[in-house]
């Protein structure tokens, strides 16, 4: 049995479906009962849509899967171990040992491709979905950054000779990665910036107070870095453009400021940063909603009560869900459009295609089921 943390459980809810063995899923949460067969048109509520099931996944109980940003690719997560996984194995390496990453096609019967064995955690695309990211911990308990090359299928290891990494985002170029580098001593982390070439570190981000937290690294398209910067109890987000200016706060945000606060507020929502780069997405903790704040002025767009997990569906729209449905948002004072009723889990969206990647509930215990959407009109 897996025993996913506390907080995660409340958050997503689909993280504790591996916790429990399952039946056949409700009539009104199950994924074989909402979809009648592949791409059959379904009517909910001012939008019709198509829905494909695409077979089942794992659930580690630690991670979700990833989507490519072409919606091409998913890696997820394999726990085996009778033995239970803390959340502080993704902070720490320890109890990583039965955890292996694998990727796919998104298609329906898609051979799985074990990427890394053992001690495998924080799978990251490249912006051209050409590489998959990961961290890869030891036996002797170090970590490297693991590079993996979906096309050609091969995978090189860099090693920085650092005990804790974690968070990787690659850049738009591709030429380099930001990693969170985490000290032991007083649990602080730094952003690195490393050359993917050379394995070298190239920048660290500056700090004004030694026991500041800096996490969850996002590139834009233009070279900065936004991220979340914590310490003495309070959460900013933040930029950074690596060796042009030193970091500076945008607009405070209602999180944790711990590493695994931080975590509970961003792990359910894909890629946080919109597509357009203006608008940064987090749930939040205390008022159980997610929030779309812009980047400009601090502004908020806050999604209803109960929303705890999404991901961006073009540059000014956010697909949401709660226990009960999943909507479409506007960044604009409009109705939101009820896409599905139930419980589900939005990884990654195409707003060009109007396609969805979709977890729900799987037959079996420790497994989702994956489905592709694609939205047909909204009234």
């Amino acid at each position: 049995m897996i025993k996913a943390a506390a907080g995660l459980c409340v958050l997503i809810l689909l993280f504790c479906w591996g916790c429990t063995p399952q039946a056949q899923p409700p009539a009104s949460s199950g994924a074989n009962r909402q979809i009648q067969g592949p791409w059959q048109a379904s009517q909910s509520s001012h939008v019709q849509v198509q829905a494909e099931p695409l077979g089942q996944l794992p659930n580690s109980g630690l991670q979700l899967p990833v989507v490519s940003p072409d919606g091409k690719w998913i890696a997820y997560l394999d726990f085996r171990s009778n033995q239970p996984i803390e959340l502080a194995a993704l902070f720490t390496g320890q109890g990583l040992e039965a955890m292996s990453l694998h990727v796919q096609p998104v298609t329906p019967g898609a051979a799985a491709r074990t990427v890394c064995a053992s001690g495998a955690a924080w799978p990251a695309w490249s912006p051209d979905s050409r590489r998959l990211m990961f961290v890869a911990y030891n036996k002797a308990g170090r970590c490297d950054l693991g590079i993996h090359d979906v096309f050609t299928g091969t995978t090189r290891r860099i090693s920085m000779g650092l005990e804790r990494i974690m968070m990787p985002a690659v850049s738009p170029s591709g030429k380099q990665a930001a990693v969170v580098v985490l000290k032991t001593e007083d649990e602080s982390s730094s952003l690195y910036v490393v050359n993917l070439d050379t394995g070298k570190v190239e920048q660290t981000c500056p700090t004004d107070f030694q026991d500041s937290r800096q996490l969850w690294p996002q590139w834009t398209t233009d070279g900065r870095i936004v991220f979340v910067l914590s310490y003495h109890g309070r959460s900013w987000l933040a930029q950074w453009e690596p060796g042009k200016f030193p970091p500076e706060k945008l607009c405070e945000i209602r999180i944790s400021a711990s590493q695994s606060g931080v975590y509970q507020a961003l792990a359910g929502l894909g890629r946080p940063l919109s597509p357009d780069d203006r608008y940064f997405a987090y749930y939040n903790t205390v008022a159980d909603r997610i929030v779309l704040l812009s980047l400009a002025d601090g502004r908020c767009v806050e999604l209803p009560v109960g929303t705890r997990a999404g991901c961006w569906f073009g540059s000014g729209r956010f697909v949401a869900a709660d226990q009960k449905q999943m909507r479409l948002f506007s960044i604009r004072a409009t109705m939101p459009a009820l896409l599905m009723r139930g419980l589900w889990l939005p990884r990654g969206a195409n707003a060009a295609t109007s396609q969805l990647l979709l977890c729900s509930r799987a037959a079996e215990g420790r497994a989702f089921a994956l489905v592709r959407m694609k939205i047909l009109s909204v009234e």
